[in-house]
């Protein structure tokens, strides 16, 4: 059953976020959430010698059912001389202290092998979303050597929420003939040349590449075979094809996130990091700013853009997680369905575009304090223009959720394609930012393993995973669109016209999804 069967609960805890909330938030010491999710402070607590951190969780909209439930992944850092170094978690020994809503499920634990932090989500299924509002005591895992008492009596704990993709079979490419389908769209060679259907990943072994058929194609790999005899022979088994389960993070980075990532490091390492440049930073809805001595967002529950992809891997292996793949993002969207022709995200073709940001009672917003919406499901460009009006108006990138919590409160018949949902509940995967994917079609994209970040940075302060395509951009791709394009420049979901594109630069359109292995 895919996330978007559940139905809305009753009633919905409405948000006001202000500016002056933030800033006493951030001067308590608070690391900013993503949109849905509120992590407090964590306190060091040691019961007959073991050490764990107790930390208050909470988020709305959470659901499980059979195959399928949100989760927030929890990693803990503790305050040191430049990068905050990582805590690690021990594999079991966690436990809910308290559940604030009785009537609903309590709290499960996964933590993976390399301890770096936790899947946090409901201990199980029911037919409704609801609000998760957990007290929880995370075991850690002291290095030898290592006292409880070592320990500072307060750490800061992070949260990313994030979606479970379960493992299993599913389609890349599109139904239409070549020429008729989106740009460089994977296909299945067949003995029919004329033929191209969509190839099916029913393993996680090798998958063969233009070789004949039974192999996966494109058209522009096609073409370079037959310009000058390049061959990529196949995709390694080692390379995270999207047929094991895992990890996705529910939304883009948010600005609040970066903000406090950046908050964590050394000056000297913010120099390196620091998303701020060009004349256009405010005007196209960045908000992060140097306060004080300290990185804060004016909007954090704002998809981050002006990254790079060296902003983009750093987060990654600070935060333990890794890149997506481009076949895991199309799984993310799709899911096990059979392909629909020109389809988006959220498996129809039907897209709708607002540039009017309003207010609750409908007339443009005054200000973006977490309860403005947007009518329609994407962020992109709908013809006449990027530019918003209303709120703090310009063009760029909107709050995370806004497009899934106005279909929730408008009980839309058809919630995945109101909130722009891909099939597993991942939002924004058409429109709003471009979604950096390691390519299959590029040798640097094809050595990727999978590794996860260990939460250390290397000098001065870059991804150190040999496995990740280098700060170049050599092996990544941007899929999905941003605001800036229409629906028929690379919105749909088997447009791959910058399936190999060495997106590396600070952009306006520019962000972060990460993702994890299922442990």
């Amino acid at each position: 059953m895919p996330f978007f069967l559940s139905r809305r609960p009753a009633n919905l805890r409405r948000r006001f976020l202000t500016l002056v909330a933030l800033a006493v938030l951030t001067a308590a010491g608070g690391p900013a959430q993503a949109a849905e999710l509120r992590v407090s402070k964590g306190t060091v607590i040691v019961e007959e010698g073991t050490a764990f951190v107790e930390v208050d969780v909470s988020w709305r909209l959470s659901w499980r059912n059979e195959t399928n439930w949100d989760a927030a992944w929890l990693f803990v850092k503790r305050r040191g001389g430049g990068q905050d170094p990582h805590v690690r978690l021990a594999p079991s020994g966690h436990r809910m202290v308290s559940n604030a809503h009785p009537d609903q499920p309590g709290a499960s634990f996964t933590v993976p092998s390399d301890g770096m932090g936790a899947f946090v989500y409901r201990d199980a299924p029911t037919n409704e979303r609801g609000a998760n509002d957990w007290t929880l005591r995370l075991k850690v895992a002291l290095p030898e050597d290592t006292a409880p008492s070592d320990l500072p009596p307060t750490v800061t704990v992070y949260g990313v929420e994030m979606v479970y993709v379960p493992d299993g079979p599913f389609s890349v490419g599109d139904p239409q003939p070549t020429g008729e389908a989106p740009p460089d769209a994977f296909y299945e060679q067949t003995a029919d040349t004329t033929q191209a259907p969509p190839y099916r990943i029913t393993d996680s072994g090798p998958i063969p590449l233009c070789d004949g058929p039974g192999s996966l194609c494109s058209p522009e790999m096609r073409e370079e075979i037959r310009e000058d005899g390049r061959r990529l022979g196949s995709i390694p088994a080692s390379y995270p094809n999207g047929y094991d389960a895992f990890y996705l993070m529910k939304y883009e980075l948010t600005q609040g996130q970066y903000a406090a990532f950046l908050r964590s490091l050394s000056n000297g390492q913010t120099n390196s990091r620091d998303p701020v440049s060009g004349r256009t930073y405010e005007a196209d809805r960045g908000t992060i700013a140097l306060v004080g001595g300290q990185y804060l967002a004016g909007r954090p529950d704002r998809a981050c853009n002006f990254l790079t992809w060296a902003d983009a891997a750093a987060y990654m292996d600070w935060a333990g997680l890794r890149p997506m793949t481009e076949f895991e993002y199309t799984k993310a969207a799709r899911g096990p369905a059979e392909p629909v022709a020109d389809e988006f995200a959220w498996g129809s073709t039907t897209i709708t575009h607002g540039d009017t940001i309003r207010a609750p009672g409908g007339p443009e917003a005054r200000d973006e304090d977490g309860d403005e919406y947007v009518r329609g499901n994407a962020n992109y460009d709908g013809g006449g223009g990027d530019e918003h009006v209303g709120g703090d108006g310009g063009a760029g990138p909107l709050r995370v959720d806004i497009f899934e919590t106005r279909a929730h409160r408008t009980e839309a018949d058809n919630l995945r394609e109101a909130s722009g949902a891909g099939y597993y509940g991942a939002l924004d995967l058409t429109g709003s930012l471009f979604e950096r994917a390691i390519t299959a079609t590029n040798e640097d994209g094809l050595r990727f393993r999978g590794t996860h970040g260990n939460g250390d940075l290397a000098y001065p302060a870059q991804a150190s995973n040999e496995d990740w395509p280098p700060l170049d951009g050599s092996g990544i791709g941007l899929r999905g669109g941003n605001y800036r394009r229409g629906p028929d420049q690379g919105l749909r979901l088997a447009d791959r016209r910058f399936g190999d594109y060495r997106g590396n630069y600070r952009g306006a359109a520019m962000g972060i999804r990460g993702a994890r292995t299922a442990p």
